[in-house]
Formats: C-alpha cells, sequence, structure tokens
C-alpha cells in the first residue's frame, strides 16, 4: 500500500485523477486524519450523488460518511450511508459502519435494523450477528443473545481493516448467558 507521502506526490503529479484522490482519502483515515480525508473525498465528489452512481462516485460517498463518522458527525454519515445504500443495496462494508455507528450511540432499534439487513445479503456476517447479540442482552433475552452468539463462531471473519463490534459485558450478564446455554443445552 502507498504512503500518504508517496500518494501525495503521485496526486501532485496527476492532480485529475480521482482514484488517486480517493486512495489518498483512505490512506489519510487509516492514518487518523478524518478532516484531510474528507476534504479528498469532497473533491472528487459528483455534483449529484444520487443513484445511479459510478464505483468512483460510490467510493467517495463512502469515504465521506467514514470520515464523518469519524469526526463524530453521527448525522451526516447516515445520511451519506443512506445515499450509498441507495445506490448499491448490497454495500456491506456501509451497512457494518451503520451497525457499529449505531452501537456508538446506543441505539438499539437501528443495531437491529442494520444487522438483520446485512444478514439478509450475508448470513454469514460476524457484524451482523455480534451487532443482534449486543441487542438481545440489553434487552436481557438471553437464551436468543446465545443464539447469536453462537452463530459467531459460524461466522466468516470480518475482512481485513473492519473491526468487530467491541462491547464488554458484566460478570452478571456472563453468569445469565451461561445459564442460558446449559437451558438450551
Amino acid at each position: 500500500m502507498m504512503t500518504v507521502e508517496a500518494l501525495q506526490q503521485a496526486l501532485n503529479a496527476e492532480p485529475d485523477r480521482a482514484e488517486l484522490r480517493i486512495r489518498l482519502g483512505d490512506a489519510l483515515l487509516e492514518a487518523g486524519h478524518p478532516e484531510q480525508a474528507l476534504a479528498c473525498f469532497e473533491a472528487c465528489s459528483p455534483e449529484d450523488d444520487s443513484p445511479p452512481m459510478d464505483a468512483l462516485g460510490r467510493a467517495a460517498l463512502f469515504g465521506r460518511a467514514a470520515a464523518n463518522q469519524r469526526l463524530g458527525r453521527f448525522p451526516s454519515a447516515q445520511i451519506l450511508y443512506e445515499r450509498l445504500l441507495a445506490a448499491d443495496p448490497q454495500a456491506e462494508e456501509a451497512l457494518s459502519n451503520l451497525i457499529a455507528m449505531h452501537v456508538e450511540r446506543f441505539d438499539l432499534s437501528r443495531v437491529e435494523y442494520y444487522s438483520r439487513r446485512l444478514l439478509e445479503i450475508d448470513p454469514r456476517s460476524a457484524i451482523a450477528c455480534q451487532g443482534l447479540a449486543l441487542v438481545e442482552v440489553e434487552r436481557r433475552e438471553y437464551p436468543a443473545a446465545m443464539y447469536w452468539l453462537s452463530r459467531i463462531a459460524e461466522c466468516d471473519p470480518p475482512p481485513e481493516g473492519i473491526d468487530a463490534i467491541e462491547y464488554r459485558l458484566s460478570p452478571k450478564v456472563q453468569a445469565r448467558l451461561a445459564q442460558a446455554s446449559l437451558l438450551k443445552a
């Protein structure tokens, strides 16, 4: 993978190459510079980002959404992800990011909605199963939570670079889950 500096030099030599600008934005996001990344994505975004949209337009829109999410601008990120999903209803990474964003906001109804939507596309999505397990734990539906937790072991690992949902269970909840697991057996 090219470094931020190498991508910037390549872009300086060919400033009209949108794919270089998008790669630079991705590299800046990875390096922890979401504000600079957002500027890159916005510079190569189409004027009208409504469907239909080409691959570069979708990449720029996804980058804008991800940068806004990293900046804590959740309403803007939500709108952008929804535009992307309108253009590409199979955009698994957008759904995964929406799940993570709503876990962070603790909006369980949206976590459940996007997790179920992702499972329709990929029944082996670990992130979707984690989202549903979280929802069931918070609802104190421990047998249902155990079902989703057991499904995670059967799932494909998340793609490289996508973090799984991080959620810590209290010892009390862990004991209830263990009890629910024993009842099921």
